[in-house]
């Protein structure tokens, strides 16, 4: 099925006409006068021979930065004897004499020292440094307030996951996955829905949901040299993004000075034998991980080291245990009434990742003018063993002695005593096991050139890329789901001590016996992809006009085209057939029960509640390989006639981006303002069930499906402004004072526009669509203060404030999905949340920042080797979604009010010290009700407890090409925690693993 084309819009056709018109213009202009020249040149550091990027470099009053190979070019210096002054973040201002003599351009190198003498002289440690004083420089330089940070100054990563360093910085918190593996990150608070993940700044493509938001456990650190957190959005950036934008940068390898530079680490990830494991993590204990970098300059068609290639691999086996647990309790709605504890669902598994990630890069000067590059990304990710189980012992919420009551008298809000009713289903034991496998790519490919002209600079863009997400049943479709049932049982269930026994049975068939389970017994494999395919270009003019006042005006326009396609290619189901000769005592229909297939992994529910006993936890791959015997399955023809039509959903959006921004010094103070003008069309696709033909008019379930499913189509259309404007002021050559006003808006997803469900396993909720939902739009402002010692580093404090109108929500419709084939989703997601999206109202939040970051090579002795980095955030947010009073502050949902993080670094002679903690405050995960009153909590709303993790880390020179590190991580074994309104209802406890990083690195 195919919808139509994004079209575009006759105003933006008129917005590029402008730009044409502005760029047709300035190219015009004239040429340097005879009585000036052009002064050019490479900045490098002595230590270790790189060239240094963002230095800035100022001849006669006419400034300008040096790009990624350290180069720099001033146009239009008058002829004569001049100085030159060189500046750089922790190095020693570097001041040298020249004659500019006209039609004779200089071409200079110029050599910076570093302003403290390091305890560690080796080659790696200097580099390390340089890079800290790049991204200190890169910040310092920025007209807007935003966050640099160099990849190495938070030592060695968990997975070499780019989330794990995210979560490090100022303002940053994250999402994980099922298996506690960090996939995604915002920014302030923000859900991470509307934080956007650029690659050198170009936006990147997420292998699954709508493509806007990239996974970033699929994306290696090992793979970069920097990172940005952009909070203040300036007009050439783009404005989808309410919380603010993430930026990955890769290093031009004409950068170096050296000939060639190659860098490895191979190591591996163990899981601590200390700490609490599952049985499956305890035989996989060990995995490696690994990287390489590859880089080189050539001497090409007569030129001198202008053709670099640069060449990144990784490889990482990520095995991590899913192991937590879920409570559930009766009469929630009233926070007021003591509510029993009714059911536990408990789940364990465990997920094997490989991640292979791979970044080219080809970078070639033509001339001293005009450089052109070819980049390739390439993440796939394949977890092809995902094994998880859910044990569920649960009874109804009836309070009584006989009937179908299953609660009896006497409960408290941890212990509470069911009853075997004798109905189906009102008290019972349910088992769920998974055999899945889940498989991506995503091959980017970029083309940029770049080209100085000396006032005006020209750069364009052309990027592609096409995603593919599979979750399958295993790699040979050889696994699947099994659901099986044991009713009319009675237990206990404790949660008092959740290191103890939680579950009890007390009367009825075991639930240890596999012919107990004689219900519900069902087989499903499911077979969904995701293919993405994405087209960006972009184009950027800059003109520096010929002022007393510097004055810069930058104008550009870009287009993003993408195409979402969600299908199934062969989903399958069976059930059971009924057992023609119960057992006696067996519940009417009761169907043949499983037996002779082999079991799955010892699960932590067997070893605190099963006193030695197994629960029947049977291996899917097994049992798929019988479903073809029809006298023991039958198999759901109409499940698989309608499932490629539940789940079908397409995507088309184009947004066509036109802006225009003026940067001007006067003195100490820079200026930039501008407005950004976006246009998006978004077509969406899906089907929706509008017919229940009945068999007799159409016997074939293929036939009846197509009848009864209709296609959807919506369109939606909105363009908008987005103006912004940026203050810099230097009070001191270390102090600058920053003042940004700033507008962005964020787009519903996919998953939220059409009338369909979207669902996770790792937060337990089911989303319904709503394609009436409207974008958010934010206005943002920043204050901040920044310090920068001259032995490097940097100090800062912000303050903060963003007004979102139309702000969405998950809403949450049921607490808990019933069971059976009548629960509204074909009998799937039981014990779910069911949320939907709204525009909800209005929010606001307010907040500061601090940020430190500083090595301490000026104290003496010992002392030199010391370096500390710290940052906190902290939140106010505020909002009304149509109650009668404002929600209490911090209780609006997506936002987190704390989160901080620490890391104290020592180096002496060959050998690095490293301790690092990371801390994010309690929250509000997912809305219910509105509250009656802001004291009062709302009786749905799921909270997150705070969480600490700790870190500590070491290394030892061998000699200066090979370093020996190790890093253990969350050493504590802490992992999130939930709650449902009040903190004594637990909802969700996770077991974290404790990690132990260890290798060898180094470069030659």
């Amino acid at each position: 099925m195919s919808i139509q084309n994004v079209s575009r819009t006759p105003s933006l056709r008129l917005l590029r006409i402008a730009i044409g018109l502005f760029v047709s213009a300035v190219l015009t202009l004239g040429a340097s006068a005879a009585d000036t020249a052009r002064v050019s040149g490479t900045v490098v550091s002595k230590s270790t021979g790189n060239a240094l990027q963002g230095a800035q470099v100022t001849v006669q009053g006419r400034s300008g930065f040096t790009d990624e190979s350290g180069h720099f070019v001033i146009f239009d210096v008058p002829v004569g004897n001049a100085q030159v002054v060189a500046t750089y973040s922790g190095f020693k201002d570097l001041t040298q004499d020249i004659v500019v003599a006209a039609g004779a351009p200089s071409d200079l190198t110029l050599t910076m020292e570093t302003s403290d003498v390091v305890q560690l002289e080796a080659f790696t440690v200097q580099s390390v440094k340089e890079g800290q004083a790049l991204s200190v420089t890169q910040q310092r330089n920025a007209a807007n307030v935003k966050n640099v940070v160099a990849l190495d100054e938070w030592g060695i990563l968990p997975t070499q996951n780019i989330g794990e360093l995210f979560s490090r910085l100022p303002g940053i918190s994250f999402t994980i996955d099922e298996d506690n593996l960090i996939n995604n990150v915002s920014v302030r608070g923000m859900p991470s829905s509307y934080t956007r993940l650029n690659v050198d700044g170009l936006p990147t493509t997420g292998v699954g949901g709508d493509g806007r938001s990239a996974t970033l456990h699929s994306f290696s650190a090992a793979n970069y040299e920097q990172i940005e957190v952009i909070a203040g959005q300036t007009p050439d950036k783009r404005a989808d993004s309410l919380g603010g934008q993430l930026n990955l940068k890769t290093r031009s390898p004409l950068a170096m000075t050296e000939k060639r530079r190659v860098t490895y680490s191979v190591g591996a990830r163990w899981s601590a034998p200390w700490a609490d494991r599952s049985v499956q993590r305890k035989k996989h204990p060990i995995q490696p991980v690994t990287s390489f970098s590859y880089q080189e300059r050539f001497d090409v068609l007569g030129g001198t080291n202008n053709l670099g290639i640069s060449i990144n691999a990784s490889y990482s086996e990520i095995v991590n245990m899913i192991v937590y647990d879920s409570f559930f309790y009766q009469g929630t709605t009233d926070p007021t009434v003591t509510p029993a504890f009714n059911d536990y669902t408990t789940q364990a598994g465990q997920n094997t990742r490989f991640i292979t990630g791979m970044n080219m890069r080809a970078d070639y000067r033509v001339s001293p003018r005009t450089t052109f590059s070819l980049r390739f990304l390439y993440n796939t990710g394949s977890e092809p063993y995902y094994d998880r189980v859910k044990i569920d012992p649960l009874g109804n919420t009836t309070v009584g002695t006989t009937g179908t009551a299953s609660i009896l008298p006497g409960f408290t809000e941890n212990r509470t005593e069911l009853r075997p009713t004798g109905t189906a289903g009102a008290t019972r034991m349910d088992l769920d096991m998974w055999r899945f496998g889940f498989y991506s790519k995503n091959p980017t490919g970029t083309f940029v050139g770049e080209h100085d002209l000396g006032a005006l600079k020209l750069d364009y863009a052309l990027r592609w890329s096409n995603t593919r997400w599979h979750s399958a049943a295993g790699r040979d479709r050889q696994g699947g789901q099994l659901t099986m049932r044991a009713d009319n049982i009675g237990f206990i269930l404790d949660k008092s001590n959740l290191d103890g026994q939680v579950f009890t049975q007390t009367a009825g068939k075991s639930v240890f016996d596999p012919a107990s389970y004689t219900s519900n017994i069902v087989f499903t494999k499911r077979d969904t992809v995701t293919r993405t395919n994405e087209v960006t270009g972009s184009f950027n003019a800059t003109y520096t006009l010929p002022t007393a006042m510097p004055i810069v005006v930058k104008a550009g326009a870009d287009s993003v085209n993408r195409r979402v396609n969600n299908f199934q290619v062969n989903p399958r189901r069976w059930t059971r057939n009924v057992d023609p000769s119960p057992a006696s005592g067996s519940l009417a229909g009761a169907q043949i029960p499983l037996s002779g297939y082999a079991l799955m992994e010892l699960t932590p529910f067997e070893v605190k509640n099963g006193n030695g006993l197994r629960i029947p936890i049977f291996d899917p791959v097994a049992v798929s390989k019988d479903l073809g015997d029809t006298t023991k399955w039958t198999e759901d023809v109409v499940y698989a006639a309608q499932q490629p039509y539940v789940n079908r959903r397409i995507l088309e959006e184009g947004v066509d981006s036109a802006y225009v921004q003026a940067t001007a010094k006067w003195g100490k103070l820079t200026m930039l303002g501008g407005t950004r003008f976006e246009a998006v069309q978004v077509n969406t696709f899906n089907y929706i069930k509008r017919f229940s033909t009945s068999t007799t008019v159409e016997p074939d379930p293929v036939k009846r499906a197509a009848i009864d499913y209709q296609g959807h189509y919506s369109k939606g259309t909105y363009d908008n402004y987005f103006p912004s404007v940026h203050f810099a002021y230097e009070i001191t050559p270390s102090l600058k004072a920053r003042a940004s006003w700033s507008t962005s808006y964020g787009r519903p997803s996919l998953a939220q526009l059409v009338p369909s469900i979207s669902f996770s396993d790792a937060n337990q909720t089911v989303t319904a669509g709503n394609p009436a939902l409207k974008p958010q739009y934010a206005k943002n402002i920043d204050l901040k203060l920044e310090y920068y010692p001259k032995t490097g580093g940097v100090v800062s404090f912000g303050v903060f404030q963003k007004k979102i109108t139309d702000y969405i929500i998950n809403r949450t419709l049921a607490d808990k999905i019933g069971s059976g084939p009548d629960n509204g989703f074909e009998g799937n997601f039981e014990g779910y949340t069911l949320t939907a999206p709204v525009n909800a109202g209005d929010a606001k939040l307010q907040g500061w920042e601090f940020d430190y970051r500083q090595r301490f090579t000026f104290l003496p002795g010992l002392l030199k080797g010391l370096g500390f980095s710290a940052n906190y955030t902290w939140l106010r947010t505020t909002g009304n979604f149509g109650a009668a009073t404002e929600i209490a502050p911090n209780d609006v949902p997506g936002f987190i009010p704390e989160t901080g993080n620490a890391r104290l670094t020592y180096n002496y002679k060959n050998l690095g010290l490293s301790a690092g903690v990371s801390y994010t405050g309690e929250h509000i995960s997912g809305a219910g009700a509105e509250p009656v009153s802001p004291l009062t909590p709302a009786p749905a709303r799921l909270y997150r407890t705070s969480l600490t993790t700790y870190n500590l880390g070491g290394t030892y020179r061998l000699n200066p090409n090979m370093t020996l590190f190790i890093d253990l991580n969350n050493i504590t074994q802490d992992g999130p925690v939930a709650y449902r309104s009040i903190p004594s209802r637990m909802r969700l406890v996770y077991l974290s693993d404790v990690t132990v990083n260890f290798g060898i690195s180094g470069q030659f």
